[in-house]
């Protein structure tokens, strides 16, 4: 009986802490949307340039939280971080198809067939290739193992991608690259996980190029709400910085993260980017920490909030703030016995903004996936 009596008188001390820890959070998220608005506003008699990620992407949630993601668990969007943290269910038992449709990509190609095939007109190839724009990923399920899909996610080079137009295909199909993934859970709370990337790369000199890269990742979760993760991702040699503008991540490097998840739909997420960086010796890139919040505030909506600081030997650090929000959990259209592993966000919305050289410049993301 006392120790029951103990526990009865520890709960309420509990809830407290935790709504004092979701207070918390939502206050920082708050805080960061309010000085990111500012920021905005302090930055409208400087020159401004505006870079717009939109056709077929998923960095919209990560790059919300300042790219703080090795650690966090999603669906084809961690495949981009670190392949360990991919997964959709929590059951072991789970042995399902899932695909993951993008209506954005082919509805953007029927608008505009000369921004993606160089002429006003579809062939029936032409046509197909716009049709199976549609399917962004798929998912296998099965136990242990999850194996997983992710087709045509758009270059995250700003000179790559628009800087007049939200949806703007011009390059996509030229600039563009896909991944073929496992994950495979080894233990109750550790999973390791491999990726292949096909990715595609252009230039006026030598035209449309192709190379593969690989990343490497394990996660583990020393307690229910708390995971770490480790990744290493390479490009192929033409294209050795292919991510590292608005993501900084470079080929050969080592990232950690750590996420921490409480019951009220706070996390907080930190990395620790390039750790094993080669060309940080060479006094190029340096190592960088990426500080990243998310709180869900209501059943359908999130808000997400990041920071981090470009660290380079032979400059200034450059601060880096982003924000960005979740509509539309998906999982709230499914039974309740299909438990999925985290959120799924069927609109997301990112924006990175820094100064470069006296000149403001804005990053925005915008993700739109049904789930089947």
């Amino acid at each position: 009986m006392r120790i029951n009596r103990r526990q009865d008188a520890a709960r309420p001390a509990t809830r407290v802490a935790l709504l004092r820890w979701r207070r918390l959070m939502i206050k920082s998220c708050l805080i960061v949307w309010i000085v990111f608005g500012m920021w905005i506003q302090e930055g409208r008699g400087q020159e401004r340039e505006h870079y717009f990620i939109a056709v077929s992407t998923l960095v919209a949630r990560p790059l919300g939280m300042g790219g703080a993601f090795t650690a966090v668990n999603d669906d084809l969007a961690a495949l981009l971080y670190n392949p360990a943290s991919f997964s959709l269910y929590q059951d072991d038992r789970a042995r399902r198809l899932t695909v993951f449709l993008n209506p954005v990509a082919p509805i953007v190609a029927l608008q505009k067939p000369d921004a993606l095939f160089g002429h006003a007109y579809f062939t029936w190839e032409e046509a197909a290739a716009a049709a199976a724009m549609l399917v962004k990923g798929m998912t296998l399920s099965l136990g242990s193992f999850e194996f997983g899909a992710l087709f045509g996610e758009q270059s995250p080079q700003p000179e790559r991608f628009s800087a007049q137009r939200v949806f703007d295909a011009n390059g996509y199909l030229d600039n563009q690259y896909s991944v073929l993934a496992m994950r495979m859970r080894v233990a109750e709370r550790v999973s390791l996980g491999g990726s292949l990337g096909l990715y595609y790369r252009s230039d006026v000199e030598r035209g449309r190029r192709w190379g593969v890269g690989t990343s490497y990742g394990v996660q583990v979760r020393p307690s229910r709400h708390v995971a770490v993760g480790v990744s290493y991702i390479t490009f192929p040699q033409m294209a050795p910085g292919y991510r590292e503008a608005v993501e900084r991540i470079v080929d050969g490097g080592v990232n950690l993260g750590v996420s921490v998840h409480s019951k009220f739909g706070a996390t907080v997420a930190v990395d620790f980017r390039n750790l094993g960086d080669e060309n940080a010796a060479a006094g190029e890139l340096m190592r960088e920490a990426h500080l990243g919040v998310e709180q869900v505030l209501l059943t359908h909506l999130a808000l997400r909030a990041g920071i981090f600081s470009k660290r380079y030997e032979n400059a200034e650090n450059r601060y880096v703030l982003s924000a960005g929000l979740g509509l539309a959990d998906a999982n709230g259209f499914w039974t309740p016995k299909r438990r999925f592993s985290h959120s799924n966000w069927i609109f997301n919305y990112g924006a990175v903004t820094e100064t470069l050289a006296g000149q403001r410049r804005f990053y925005h993301a915008l993700s739109m996936i049904f789930r089947l």
